[in-house]
């Protein structure tokens, strides 16, 4: 799908430029609240038995680590088949 279609040139989905200020302006706010309602649930939650120390959280998350990658490598297949397929 090309940036640059004229049908879709008053549209915020066809205007590149309107695409780049939307990402723009919501960067500033999506961060710093990503950080935030992480240090929320971290501070609210309860830990977990057995994972009072740090190696036994880090090895939790490594865990866990493929089951979070796939949503990602999803996006990923979707964008490269849209690219070049």
């Amino acid at each position: 799908m090309s940036a640059d279609l004229p049908e879709m040139a008053g549209h915020p989905v066809g205007d590149k430029l309107a695409r780049q200020r939307f990402m723009g302006r919501t960067i500033w706010v999506t961060v710093p609240g990503t950080y935030l309602l992480l240090w929320v649930a971290y501070a609210m939650l309860p830990p977990l038995q057995g994972l009072e120390e740090t190696s036994a959280r880090l090895l939790l998350a490594v865990r866990w680590l493929p089951v979070a990658m796939i949503p990602y490598a999803a996006v990923c297949i979707v964008i490269l088949s849209a690219r070049f397929f």
